[in-house]
């Protein structure tokens, strides 16, 4: 435990309340928002699936005129 200290690491419960000596104040840059695309493949890869958005999400109009049939129909068959 007193190597841990020296080392500068601290259990999660750790409650000596020397917390101002561990704390730095640093300053984030304002950085601009990723691209849509880029956010999605960057999704994609850390969860495994889509969450704000999907690939094809811009061409929903195009694939609604070609798409012959839906979820709803197909189980109602």
């Amino acid at each position: 435990m007193l190597a841990d200290r020296k080392s500068g690491q601290r259990g999660l419960f750790d409650g000596d309340g020397d917390d101002a000596a561990t704390t730095t104040s640093s300053v984030l840059p304002n950085l601009p928002e990723f691209p849509e695309k880029e956010k999605l493949v960057m999704e994609k890869e850390v969860l495994g699936f889509y969450l704000t958005s999907h690939p094809l999400s811009q061409h929903e109009a195009t694939l609604r005129t070609y798409c012959s049939h839906n979820e709803q129909a197909i189980a109602e068959s």
